[in-house]
């Protein structure tokens, strides 16, 4: 399957999964959505073994949702959007393959959600930070 913001590259039994969503993936529907399907892709072929999930920004793994748009989402559309995200880190938590995040980057919000539902986590040294700042807020 063709996408967007996602690039699969396959070496051996390894498929490394390559975010690009300038200028920092923020997580929006579309993403989302392509986030869940790459997933279950993923998940389905068998001859894989090991899915590492990576950033091709230099600065940034997710760092968190697109903000303009959940501001202009009705309660529907924010449960939609809430509904996919969980499936698609659902869809990681549940695959029976080595599942590695190379965190290279700002991993906030939804994208250290994300990181927590691989079984492994690797951060690169001075550049890669994680969290939940949305904790403070309220």
């Amino acid at each position: 399957m063709a996408y967007q913001y996602i690039t699969f590259t396959r070496e051996d039994r390894i498929l490394t999964i390559s975010l690009n969503r300038p200028p920092t993936n923020p997580l929006s529907s579309e993403f989302g959505l392509e986030l869940f399907k790459a997933f279950k892709e993923a998940d389905e072929m068998d001859d894989v073994t090991v899915v590492v999930i990576t950033s091709a920004l230099e600065k940034a793994f997710i760092a968190g949702a697109d903000i303009k748009e959940m501001a202009a989402m009705t309660q529907a559309e924010s449960e939609y959007f809430s509904k996919l995200l969980q499936d698609a880190n659902n869809t990681l938590e549940r695959m029976k393959k080595v599942v590695i995040a190379a965190i290279n980057g700002h991993a906030l919000g939804g994208g250290c959600e994300l990181a927590m539902a691989c079984d492994y986590r690797f951060m690169a040294a001075g550049k890669a930070l994680i969290g939940l700042p949305e904790a403070g807020l309220g």
